[in-house]
């Protein structure tokens, strides 16, 4: 049982990386279209 936990918590470790780099895409991506919509909506108000 504590083998198979182990193997369950180093597969857990390597799924983690490639949630974390698509996480920060996504904080990313989110910001980038959030400054263009900010740039669409309020530079014109201006």
């Amino acid at each position: 049982g504590l083998i198979i936990m182990a193997k369950n918590r180093k597969l857990k470790k390597k799924r983690n990386n490639p949630k974390i780099i698509l996480s920060l895409l996504i904080i990313v991506v989110l910001v980038i279209v959030g400054y263009l919509i900010f740039n669409r909506f309020i530079v014109p108000v201006w």
